[in-house]
């Protein structure tokens, strides 16, 4: 990558005042740079806080020309702005031509008007930011009454004002900001299809399509197994701009419905847009704007778009309650993206519960999400080293350096996985906290595994960030299995992504698939890149219970059917004699004694009749005959023998996950298991 053509002078904090507010909104940090071509201009010094106010056009602010004004940039590097308030305050002003922020620059109260910085400058200083234009009064549009220009006392007791910390919200707050970190990433995304095959990640992305189809049919293989197949019903949870529509009508069966549902308004929106595309978009029954983790689709009102509304082809919004009780679906989908939903046990409690809610019995859910295992190796690995007998600090330090691992001196582990060309393509970074309760959570202490908190960032070209939101650990094991079956789910299925593409390239109609959706490099194979960050997801089934039928149900009762469990006295005969006694039936003079043999004469021919399985009775000393060769195994090879057979008992339980898995299973089971680690 080329260097930067300007080069970063100062470190300094935007601040957003709003009058409305007692208190004033921090950005985050930009960083002032010299014009390369133009060394004499100079931005005033020192400049230590912006604070904007009053967005409005150029005119309205200026009644100069840009060209003859003196002006500075204001760099924001992505890696700067950990939480996007500066991103998203760019696109603000970049979505309008001419839109503008009045701002004043340090406590002399010199004044400026922030531009979101053009194509050029953008170049200039390879990362996105601010143009600013240092203004006088006589630049000042003078019949603007709109224009609040504070006096310098005004600036001076701002900066006494308290500052409002994300450090000191409180947990609900927390839980809150992490949310909104994720929605607002989602909903300030954009991706250009012309220019993707450019990607670092384009095969990876190209996979991760391929997995969530091959995942999608074989679901869907799933739910018909044991019944006639017909057009299905999907709830598409985080369905986020529609990715996984196409894949859904595209699925052998066919669709008969289809309802997104997601967090972010703008995905939602062009998902919208993406239905028009399709010529049965209107399988598309209704598309929702709202949070599965912790609102009701049967209770709360929301953001609804249906097709309603004939007169308006592009349908509409309005605001309902989406859902009914009756509204039940074939198969529940939410792919990458269940782990948001275990930011809390709250969260995760009311996400099943809706799930359940809405998929008909013997319906599944279908997720595909971090794994856990891979998670916590690649931990381990960065925290101790791949060799066990490092232990010189001086030496694993070394190792953890150039692996691509960084622990802070708050404890807080940074781990970047690199490609071929030595460019990081994934940040993953976990505070001191969260990787111990990675590592030594309590499987007794339920609350333990929720909330296990990392920052993700899968990176593109020039380090820009493709996905860039806080996750959440998604627990395997009898944490996830007893919360689902809470909530009348069964978990059947959890398989590393890794392990499903090696079951898909045994069949050469799905390797053709592979290379027609571009997964391969132009060497025919899987990039180690590609390969080691698809080892990462992996995708989980779970199937929805029946429900107990004797729960609910009134039986019409005859008046004169008696109460439950009472006793019912039948009229008896006077011969009939009393109950409990021994009832004496008569004999025939010809009739044997009880208890004695009956002797029934047999044909001359007569052979009793043999179980398949029958086998004579043998003498304690027979011994079968054996060949003139025959000689026994000696205690050598039935050690052998021994040695392998308790090895391929051990690749089995860990190939299905660990002992616990391993008695859980049948004899003939565990003989398939055998079956497929044999080799």
């Amino acid at each position: 990558m080329a260097p930067p053509l300007l080069s970063y002078v100062n470190k300094h904090q935007l601040v957003f005042t709003d009058d409305s507010k007692s208190s004033d909104i921090e950005f985050g940090h930009l960083y002032t740079c010299s014009d390369y071509n133009d060394t004499n201009r100079k931005p005033p010094a020192p400049i230590f806080v912006l604070k904007s106010s009053h967005m409005m056009k150029w005119s309205e602010l200026v009644k100069q020309d840009k060209s003859s004004m003196m002006s500075f940039l204001l760099a924001s590097p992505p890696n700067k702005d950990s939480n996007k308030q500066i991103a998203k305050f760019i696109a603000y002003l970049r979505e309008k031509e001419q839109r503008a922020a009045y701002i004043f620059i340090d406590s002399k109260g010199t004044k400026g008007i922030l531009q979101a910085a053009d194509d050029d400058d953008r170049m200039k200083m390879d990362c996105d930011g601010f143009r600013c234009y240092i203004v006088s009064d006589a630049t000042i549009t003078s019949n603007n009454n709109n224009v609040i220009i504070p006096s310098n006392n005004s600036i001076d007791s701002d900066n006494n004002r308290t500052k409002r910390k994300h450090e000191e919200m409180t947990k609900h707050d927390n839980e809150n900001y992490e949310q909104s970190i994720a929605t607002d990433h989602y909903d300030n995304l954009k991706r250009d299809q012309n220019t993707r095959h450019h990607s670092q990640i384009y095969h990876l992305r190209n996979l991760n399509n391929w997995v969530k189809t091959n995942f999608i049919n074989k679901s869907v293989e799933m739910l018909f197994s044991r019944k006639k197949a017909r057009p299905i019903k999907v709830i598409d949870v985080c369905c986020g701009m529609g990715g996984d529509l196409l894949k859904w009508f595209k699925i052998q069966t066919g669709l008969e419905k289809y309802v997104g549902v997601d967090i972010a308004m703008n995905s939602v929106k062009e998902l919208v847009q993406r239905c028009h595309a399709q010529r049965d978009y209107k399988k598309v029954s209704k598309v929702i704007c709202g949070d599965m983790g912790s609102q009701s689709l049967v209770q709360s009102e929301l953001s609804v778009h249906t097709w309603e509304d004939s007169y308006n082809p592009k349908g509409t919004w309005k605001k309902a309650i989406p859902l009914t009780e009756s509204d039940k679906f074939d198969i529940a989908s939410c792919q990458f993206a269940i782990h948001y939903m275990f930011q809390s046990e709250k969260k995760a409690e009311h996400f099943f519960s809706e799930i359940s809610r809405h998929l008909a019995p013997n319906g599944l859910l279908i997720a595909s999400t971090m794994d856990c295992r891979v998670i916590s190796k690649l931990v381990t690995d960065a925290l101790c080293g791949t060799c066990p007998s490092c232990i010189d600090p001086l030496e694993r330090e070394q190792m953890m350096a150039a692996s691509g691992t960084v622990l802070d001196k708050d404890g807080t582990l940074h781990i970047t996985l690199k490609n071929a060309l030595n460019n990081p393509v994934l940040r993953m970074s976990f505070k001191e906290n969260m990787w111990q309760r990675l590592l030594c959570s309590s499987s007794d202490n339920n609350d333990d595994v929720y909330g296990i908190q990392y920052n993700f960032v899968l990176l593109d070209n020039n380090n820009s960030s493709a996905v860039e939101a806080p996750e959440f650990i998604v627990p395997l094991g009898d944490h996830l299995i007893n919360l689902a079956k809470k909530h009348k789910l069964i978990l059947k299925q959890y398989l590393n992504c890794n392990d499903l593409v090696l079951n898909g390239m045994q069949n050469p109609q799905t390797r053709m698939q592979m290379i027609e959706r571009k997964v391969f490099n132009w060497e025919g194979k899987i990039d180690p890149i590609t390969w080691q960050l698809n080892n990462l997801y992996m995708t989980l089934v779970f199937e929805r219970m029946g429900d107990d039928l004797s729960e609910g149900i009134s039986i019409p009762r005859s008046p004169d059917m008696p109460p439950p469990n009472e006793e019912i006295n039948i009229p008896r005969s006077p011969d009939m004699p009393p109950p409990n006694e021994e009832i004496r039936i008569p004999r025939s003079p010809d009739m044997p004694p009880p208890n004695e043999e009956i002797s029934i004469p047999r044909s001359p021919d007569y052979a009793p009749p043999r179980s398949p399985d029958y086998a004579p009775p043998r003498s304690p000393d027979y011994a079968p005959p054996r060949s003139p060769d025959y000689a026994p195994p000696s205690e050598e090879e039935e050690d052998e023998s021994m040695k392998r057979m308790l090895e391929l008992r051990q690749r089995a339980v860990d190939y299905i996950g660990g002992e616990d898995e391993w008695e859980r299973l049948d004899e003939d089971e565990r003989d398939k298991i055998l079956e497929e680690v044999d080799f």
